[in-house]
């Protein structure tokens, strides 16, 4: 149709196919027809224009999905707020105020602490993943302490509604019973990471339990974190996204996910990895459909601060709130 358009007109004209290369691989073309004219003004024929935008329509979907993830996160805490605050309204006209005003008011700061979350969330993806400068202290650490602070934390959250909660029937084991070599490192940034990791792994398992272990090798100055699930797990296609920034797999387990605790935007493992590689270290993960989940987080002994990160002893983040 489009040669023919070409060949009719004389306009060229733009359109999208798909074409599958030797290697079974499908890619899509961008492809300009236009009409090929002789010296006398007598069409020939048309001549075709092609460029691969696969990737680009894959970052087009992925914005796309992005914005939709987006949307439906902010919208929720904020119907919730504005059907409430709607509520105390119509009580105050009515001179009503029962005893159910005090669990209308912890939703709404409920709601507003969501919002705030991933508010900051998303400014944190800004500088990590995309700016690649942030600010970092140099603080002596005691992961073990980090590790009991994130644990009663994530035990204290109690179903509330603005945070991951423990699903019935799983159980949340520290292995950690000795103090760790103390490390150089920015305390707020990895009970973040560790925060982040832990939630995760509270959203996909549904029955089991989550474990967090530790070692070190003085040999390579390395400290290793493990927090191993039983969850839904990743698929092995899906597995090298898992620390790309509002990417999720969708799944029937991940969707059960988003209706028992919410998934969130996506944020949390691409902003842990950034941090454990700006401190020197890395974040990884083992996986398998239906078994669970393994990350593992590297840090060094001592802190590697490159020319994009900024020293703030002096200054620390927004704390986590319980």
């Amino acid at each position: 149709d489009a040669c023919k358009k070409a060949y009719n007109s004389g306009d060229a004209d733009r359109f999208e196919i798909n074409v599958v290369k030797r290697d079974g691989q499908t890619v899509t073309m961008l492809l300009s027809a236009t009409a090929c004219v002789s010296m006398q003004g007598k069409t020939n024929g048309a001549i075709f224009i092609g460029q691969e935008i696969t990737q680009l329509k894959t970052l087009d979907e992925r914005k796309a999905s992005m914005m939709a993830m987006v949307s439906h996160e902010l919208k929720s805490p904020l119907h919730g707020i504005i059907g409430l605050c709607s509520s105390l309204m119509d009580s105050h006209a009515d001179g009503e105020y029962n005893d159910k005003f005090p669990a209308v008011v912890e939703t709404m700061r409920n709601c507003a602490t969501r919002l705030l979350d991933m508010v900051a969330n998303i400014m944190d993806a800004s500088v990590l993943v995309n700016n690649k400068r942030m600010r970092m202290s140099k603080d002596p650490v005691q992961m073990k302490d980090v590790i009991e602070e994130v644990l009663h934390l994530c035990q204290s959250g109690g179903g509330r509604k603005d945070r991951a909660y423990l699903q019935k029937g799983v159980k949340l084991i520290n292995t950690v019973n000795h103090p760790l070599p103390m490390i150089q490192a920015d305390a707020y940034r990895c009970t973040q990471l560790l925060y982040n990791l832990v939630t995760n792994a509270m959203k996909f398992t549904h029955k089991g339990t989550i474990t967090i272990a530790a070692g070190y090798s003085d040999a390579e100055q390395l400290l290793y974190i493990d927090v191993e699930d039983t969850g839904v797990g990743v698929s092995p296609e899906n597995i090298h996204r898992i620390f790309e920034p509002f990417d999720q797999e969708d799944s029937q387990d991940h969707s059960e996910s988003q209706r028992s605790g919410g998934l969130g935007l996506g944020l949390g493992l691409s902003i842990s990895r950034e941090v454990a590689l700006k401190h020197g270290g890395d974040l990884t993960i083992e996986s398998e459909v239906g078994v669970g989940s393994t990350f593992r987080l590297t840090l060094p002994y001592k802190m590697h601060v490159d020319s994009d990160t900024e020293d703030m002893s002096a200054e620390a983040g927004t704390p986590l709130q319980s």
